[in-house]
């Protein structure tokens, strides 16, 4: 498997998580077009897309199936996650939803969601290259791991659980924290 197989595939895992996160289950045909749809739109975000022209064309030859077919089970989707959890869709949306999205927007919603999100943490991983780069001791470790702000960032959460988890006097969590980041720097350089 290559790297851009993995790099995909963990794509493609954080789509359906997120879509899972609005309620929706792999019972629904929609929850995988969706899914595609959302990669699509990822993938091709630099240039100008139709949903109705590219989108589900492509869909319904991937899916042995017809467009009108996928545009239903998108709209199926969106209806079971605007009933199921219409906060997370304003959060996802950034701004209060006052009526039900359109597929266009509810697949653009999903796709610009996932991108910022992994901008806002590679950001971090990158802050906390910087900081932990001029630390000279645990406790500055300990201090400037703790200042990251952004709550998406897998590798703070990553690290704090696995010291935490260890439950060492307070010393060794903030050795633990110093090792952990280091760690933590060394797999992103690479």
């Amino acid at each position: 498997m290559t790297k851009q197989e993995k790099a995909e595939g963990e794509h493609m895992r954080k789509v359906y998580r997120l879509i899972r996160q609005l309620g929706m289950t792999s019972k629904y045909k929609g929850y995988y077009y969706v899914a595609e749809a959302v990669m699509m739109s990822m993938e091709l975000q630099d240039y100008p897309i139709k949903i109705t022209k590219d989108i589900y064309p492509y869909l319904a030859k991937k899916f042995k199936s017809t467009p009108v077919n996928i545009e239903h089970d998108i709209r199926t989707v969106i209806n079971v996650c605007w009933t199921a959890n219409k906060e997370t869709m304003d959060r996802i949306a950034g701004y209060p939803l006052r009526y039900r999205p359109t597929n266009s927007e509810f697949v653009d919603m999903l796709a610009y969601y996932l991108i910022q999100t992994e901008l806002d943490a590679e950001n971090a991983i990158e802050e906390a290259k910087k900081n932990l780069t001029a630390c000279q001791n645990p406790i500055d470790v300990f201090e400037k791991i703790s200042e990251l702000q952004n709550p998406m960032c897998i590798s703070r959460v990553s690290v704090q659980k696995k010291c935490i988890g260890r439950n060492f006097r307070s010393y060794r969590i903030i050795r633990c924290f110093y090792i952990e980041g280091l760690n933590l720097i060394r797999e992103s350089d690479q």
